[in-house]
């Protein structure tokens, strides 16, 4: 059978891309929220009795137009960022996983431990005792952001995996709370996935930099 060689550097340099591009879009789309719900609000207040036609049987015309402006103010930041940041979440836990599951492929020919193991949270506390890195905390955290992913992508709450728990640990930037017409939902404030991001695009490739320099990371067969 064929080989593959994984160039490890190019490798490397495409995941820390893939997560910065993650931070890219995060703070990106924040700014441009922000600006959006400033220009919306200003269209509003702006707006002629002809452009914004105020029924007869409205007696405050003020708190009328305040109802709009209101409205706005909950789609630009409620709505949209918590959308936004679940998209973050599933873009990073993503990432991570297939990096993890990556990792396995590339050295499980050297390293027998890592074989039969699907979970990636397993993998990765594999390789990190293996490694002495001391990022236990770290890979906690991870699981219970795997934990909100699940809840978020399928809308139920995981038999396994406690979200109040995981919610709890993940605090004070993650709270459960309840949106008008969608039920419970996981809110995570703005900024509260930045040090996981940041965290993670260190931590991998010193997993895979360690892998290769005990001799782990191999070619494998295609």
């Amino acid at each position: 059978m064929a080989k593959i060689h994984v160039n490890k550097k190019y490798y490397l340099s495409d995941f820390t891309a893939r997560i910065g591009s993650i931070e890219d879009f995060l703070a990106l789309s924040e700014h441009t929220l922000d600006w959006q719900f400033r220009v919306e609000r200003q269209r509003i207040q702006h707006l002629d009795a002809k452009q914004f036609p105020i029924p007869e049987d409205i007696i405050d015309h003020c708190s009328y137009r305040n109802h709009f402006i209101e409205k706005a103010e909950e789609r630009f930041t409620v709505d949209l960022p918590v959308f936004l940041r679940h998209t973050a979440l599933m873009a990073l836990t993503s990432a991570v996983e297939t990096a993890s599951t990556d990792l396995k492929k590339f050295t499980e020919a050297n390293f027998n431990q890592v074989k039969g193991k699907k979970d990636p949270v397993t993998i990765m506390r594999i390789f990190n005792e293996r490694f002495s890195l001391g990022e236990d905390k770290l890979l906690t955290d991870f699981r219970h952001l795997v934990t909100v992913r699940h809840f978020i992508v399928h809308n139920r709450r995981d038999r396994k995996y406690n979200l109040d728990d995981a919610v709890r640990a993940l605090g004070p930037h993650f709270r459960i709370g309840i949106m008008l017409w969608r039920g419970e939902q996981v809110f995570i404030d703005r900024g509260g996935l930045d040090p996981h991001l940041s965290r993670m695009k260190d931590f991998i490739p010193k997993l895979c930099e360690d892998a290769a320099r005990n001799g782990l990371w191999a070619s494998r067969s295609a």
